[in-house]
């Protein structure tokens, strides 16, 4: 329930913007429309890099994983003595 009030908010707060936007001069409203597309620009950009990080992340952790199981997998085929860590 709480993620459609969100929703609604947004769309209320984006129209709101959207005409005060369309009420102002020409160079002011192209000002503002261009900042405003460089932040979005920026934010989708950071978005991109942190699920590339995330994803590089995981692979990192699942190679880790592996090479764990693999020395886990060598020591209980020998002697529990021959190791003693």
């Amino acid at each position: 329930m709480a993620y459609r009030s969100s929703l609604a908010m947004m769309r209320w707060t984006t129209a709101f913007f959207v005409y005060q936007v369309s009420r102002l001069e020409g160079d002011l409203q192209i000002m503002i429309l261009s900042t405003l597309h460089l932040i979005l620009f920026c934010l989708a950009a950071l978005v991109a890099v942190a699920i590339g990080v995330a994803i590089h992340e995981r692979r990192r952790q699942r190679g880790l994983t592996e090479i764990l199981r693999r020395i886990v997998r060598r020591r209980s085929h020998h002697h529990a003595d021959d190791y003693p860590f």
